[in-house]
């Protein structure tokens, strides 16, 4: 379903359904949090991969999005085209709703790099706690 049009702007605005947020507990104390179900975007130093299985061996659910070319399930992960935005993470969030994975933890990787940042202000990972249910 595409979005409404409103010619007059005081209709215009949206709804959030996360809010941005620090990581309410130190990796280290994973196994002593209550088990949380996780969608983390992969990097591509292998931080995110480390910290997938360090979540997985505490006994969270992780579901792992790459970047890639399109959008695709590959076995219970995903690969995702950062530049196909939001048709992308329509798709992806339908698809882990349908499954009973929709995240209560998002960790997202995409900017960590081994380099340096492209842009000075650059933020580098974002643990957002979805206080809501995911429509």
């Amino acid at each position: 379903m595409l979005p409404a049009r409103h010619a007059d702007m005081a209709d215009w605005g949206y709804r959030p359904h996360w809010r941005p947020m620090a990581a309410t507990f130190e990796i280290d104390d994973l196994a002593t949090t209550p088990p949380q179900t996780w969608l983390l975007f992969e990097d591509d130093t292998g931080l995110g991969r480390a910290t997938a299985k360090r979540l997985l061996d505490a006994g969270h659910r992780v579901t792992t999005v790459r970047a890639g070319d399109t959008f695709a399930r590959v076995g219970d992960n995903y690969v995702l085209s950062p530049e196909r935005a939001r048709e992308g993470y329509d798709l992806l969030l339908r698809d882990l709703v349908a499954r009973g994975l929709a995240p209560n933890r998002i960790l997202h990787l995409w900017l960590v790099t081994a380099a340096e940042p492209t842009a000075p202000a650059a933020v580098f990972c974002t643990a957002i706690s979805n206080r809501d249910s995911i429509p």
